[in-house]
């Protein structure tokens, strides 16, 4: 009787909390997101991590629908790519089962994304949807080798294109072998403990260049 009681308990709870329809909500963010076909923007880029040294650096950035994206820089620019190339659109290609959590101030929707395709490389990520202008002001996400990751991302008051103005990149790590910086004395791999490691990456943009068209040629790599 207990276990039956429970088992309704959280059926009312789960019928509850799906007073929105999540996929409704991502629908729309997923279609406000198209309207960016490409852009450039300039990119100055702090990190902080745990096991490495990097200088800020500056750097521009290349996009062209639906997946093709460049970071180009003078300096050293070993970040995780996930940091500069985040888009909503990567969440919505591939089979998954979303569910709507709840409301939280400011018209903030907060939806769960649990993929149904194995060849995702993300076990579970928790979207914060902006339900007025249609865009994602919070990631989290849990990938399949371990680590968590969670972007925050900030826009300009005008919010014609869905492109932020800047972002924060937080990330935490498994046990790794982290190459060195090129720019050391010393080389190879310095093998780290057994302690995750984390990070921060924050991107701050300026003079986008929306929808103006980009040569594929950019996008090659160089020989």
């Amino acid at each position: 009787m207990k276990n039956l009681f429970f088992i309704l308990v959280v059926f009312a709870g789960t019928c509850f909390a799906q007073s929105k329809d999540p996929n409704t909500l991502l629908k729309k963010v997923e279609s406000k997101y198209k309207m960016i076909k490409d852009y450039q923007v300039d990119a100055r880029i702090k990190v902080d991590v745990d096991f490495l040294k990097v200088p800020d650096m500056n750097a521009k950035i290349y996009f062209k629908a639906p997946d093709k994206v460049k970071l180009d820089s003078k300096e050293f620019a070993m970040i995780p790519r996930q940091a500069f190339n985040f888009s909503p659109l990567s969440f919505m290609d591939k089979s998954y089962n979303a569910i709507y959590i709840k409301d939280e101030p400011s018209n903030i929707a907060v939806v769960k994304i649990i993929p149904s395709d194995d060849s995702a490389d993300f076990i579970l990520s928790t979207l914060w949807i902006d339900t007025i202008d249609n865009v994602i002001t919070r990631v989290e996400t849990t990938g399949k080798r371990g680590g968590t990751s969670r972007v925050d991302l900030k826009y300009p008051a005008d919010k014609k294109y869905p492109l932020p103005s800047a972002i924060d990149f937080y990330f935490e790590l498994p046990q790794m072998r982290i190459p060195s910086d090129p720019r050391e004395k010393t080389s190879g791999a310095k093998k780290e403990g057994n302690q995750p490691k984390s990070g921060t990456v924050t991107i701050t943009y300026s003079n986008y260049k929306i929808n103006k068209g980009i040569s594929d040629s950019i996008f090659n790599e160089k020989k």
